[in-house]
């Protein structure tokens, strides 16, 4: 007859523990890796939108600079840039308000709105909605720049509001005489 020895069933014992260790250290590094691959898509949709946005404010900058396209004294323009242009039609008389970062008040004010997209290798990588503002602050003219970028777009380069996903930035660049 064979004796028992006090010492069966220890390795069983130890490798459930070695195994519940090991499991418990690969899901923790999972968890990180699937946190850290949503905070780096987060970082990228974020920077899709900002260089949109920047994208926007330089379009309209060199529009402005090459054909004066901020002027409402030649009402009716285009502006070309990205894979997009967008005509620009002024109103004749204000037909908004623009609220000044500096102080806060109201300032009655021309708006033309218009979108612009990029696209990178054949796919819409964001688009900008541009706004220009024109008004006037202690009798001198103020043309206000505001582009709002988004990673998201849709074909006529529209923000896609309803993806969760979608992220927007926003500039803003004031001219004054």
């Amino acid at each position: 007859m064979r004796q028992k020895t006090p010492q069966q069933g220890y390795t069983l014992l130890f490798a459930v523990i070695v195994a519940t260790v090991v499991l418990g250290v690969a899901v923790f590094i999972l968890g990180i890796g699937r946190k850290q691959y949503i905070l780096s898509a987060a970082a990228r949709d974020s920077m899709y939108a900002i260089y949109a946005a920047d994208s926007g404010i330089d379009c309209v900058a060199m529009a402005n600079a090459a054909q004066d396209a901020l002027s409402t004294s030649t009402p009716n323009q285009t502006i070309n840039c990205g894979v997009s242009s967008a005509p620009i039609t002024w109103q004749g008389s204000p037909n908004t308000t623009y609220h000044d970062d500096s102080n806060g008040s109201p300032y009655p004010a021309t708006e033309v709105s218009f979108n612009i997209g990029f696209k990178s290798g054949g796919n819409v990588t964001g688009c900008a909605t541009v706004s220009i503002y024109e008004y006037y602050k202690s009798n001198k003219l103020v043309e206000a720049v505001q582009s709002l970028g988004h990673n998201l777009c849709d074909t006529n380069y529209n923000a896609d509001l309803t993806s969760p996903r979608t992220v927007e930035r926003g500039l803003e660049l004031v001219y004054t005489d």
